[in-house]
């Protein structure tokens, strides 16, 4: 069984026929240029040749990447078959059949055979998140990717549905992959970043894998308006140390292009050395993204039509429930009111607005139906002090809703205050 790692949340796993790559994000930037990878991928298209099978954990652009898949060979896509959890609106799979891959197979949340000694459970999480595990003559792989396990009932809950003895190979994140809090408060960012590691014990403590593969969180924040959130992230050395030191499992560091045969001696502390100065060469101010600004007469027109498609897409529920948000835009030095009347300018001060971002971030907000959605990932804004952030997020969430093929309604109110209560609970220990 060969490893071999190829960036972020991808790597490829072979074994006898079967060549299975994971999540490729290859180049660009992620999260409406929010995110982008620490280290240059090695991997080129042409690579591809080699693979018989693609495994997308969930939509997120830092997965599933629609300009990378473009990128690849048309004579190679054609040899290759994609694998993705079964979903309503099948937009993920219906991408890949108009990009004539050879096969699109949409996974139930039980085994599936590849072949006669390949077979993997690929399962829901929350969110559209999904883990994998793979079981592969005498190996058993799991890989957790961005699913976040809050307690020991969840860990435990994927143990008994993976039904195996051992794990030899557990695949995890290992830091904060959204906004967590304004500029000052690196505390809050602190307390993400300690929270990574907890869950990392949690499962190793549970799962009890031979080995570790800390991945999923080899990016950086690269815009001007979000480049702060690299001031606490937990960097790949840390977290090989702690893994090493404090945990019964052997982790296993990889760079870019390195492979790995399970069982076999690796040299984790080279690998670190060259991550080491990817962080100090790469997080830079200066290659940060700067914001573009978008006049104030096209803003209201694309906020007006976003509200427009909101009322159309929803049920009459939404009247009850999404209030007036108020946003301030600080290129504009405006604030402004969306409501299911529109949007408009408005006289609230900055410190009292829900929101605080810039028109660009805005635009984004307004013209994909997951345009929130990726704000509150690549952290392009601040949370007033005296605003209602609710008010904002559940406008989007909304339509996020609707990006899924899914409409506003009594399921979707209960599922996210259970969501939001878990979260809170979460957060506050």
């Amino acid at each position: 069984m060969k490893i071999k790692f190829v960036n972020h949340a991808s790597y490829i796993l072979k074994y006898d026929e079967i060549c299975l790559i994971t999540d490729p994000w290859i180049e660009g930037t992620a999260f409406n240029e929010g995110w982008d990878l620490i280290e240059t991928t090695k991997l080129l298209y042409s690579d591809f040749s080699e693979i018989t099978h693609i495994w997308f954990s969930h939509e997120h652009p830092d997965h599933f990447s629609p300009s990378n898949l473009k990128n690849i060979p048309l004579e190679i896509r054609r040899k290759i078959t994609i694998l993705f959890q079964k979903t309503k609106d099948k937009k993920v799979v219906n991408f890949c059949k108009k990009l004539d891959f050879k096969d699109c197979i949409e996974l139930f949340p039980n085994w599936t055979e590849l072949s006669q000694d390949f077979r993997i459970l690929n399962i829901p999480h929350t969110e559209g998140d999904s883990w994998m595990c793979i079981k592969a003559g005498e190996f058993t792989i799991l890989n957790i990717n961005d699913c976040v396990l809050e307690d020991d009932k969840q860990v435990r809950e994927i143990k008994t549905q993976i039904d195996s003895e051992k794990i030899d190979v557990l695949f995890t994140q290992f830091s904060y992959a959204n906004w967590s809090g304004n500029k000052e408060e690196n505390l809050i960012r602190k307390k993400f970043a300690s929270k990574k590691i907890i869950e990392i014990e949690r499962q190793v403590s549970i799962f009890e894998p031979t080995y570790t593969i800390p991945f999923a969180s080899f990016v950086w924040f690269c815009h001007e308006e979000n480049f702060y959130m690299n001031d606490e992230i937990n960097k790949v050395d840390f977290v090989y140390s702690h893994l090493k030191n404090k945990l019964d499992t052997t982790p296993i560091v990889l760079f870019p292009n390195e492979q790995w045969n399970i069982n076999d001696e690796h040299n984790s502390l080279s690998s670190v050395e060259k991550w080491t100065h990817s962080y100090e060469s790469s997080i830079v101010l200066e290659k940060t993204i700067k914001p573009l600004f978008i006049e104030q007469v096209d803003l209201i027109k694309l906020g007006e039509n976003y509200i427009k498609d909101l009322k159309k897409n929803n049920t009459k529920w939404i009247n009850i429930f999404l209030k007036p948000s108020y946003i301030f835009i600080e290129d504009h030095k405006y604030s402004y009111k969306l409501s299911l009347n529109g949007f408009e300018l408005s006289d609230k001060t900055h410190e009292n607005c829900d929101i605080s971002m810039s028109s660009d971030s805005l635009k984004y907000c307004f013209k994909f139906l997951w345009g929130g959605s990726t704000t509150r990932i690549n952290g392009r804004y601040q949370v007033p002090k005296y605003g209602k952030f609710y008010n904002w997020k559940l406008y989007f969430q909304t339509s996020e809703l609707n990006n899924h093929g899914e409409k506003f309604g009594l399921k979707f109110i209960l599922t996210s205050l259970y969501r939001n209560l878990r979260r809170n609970i979460y957060n506050s220990l």
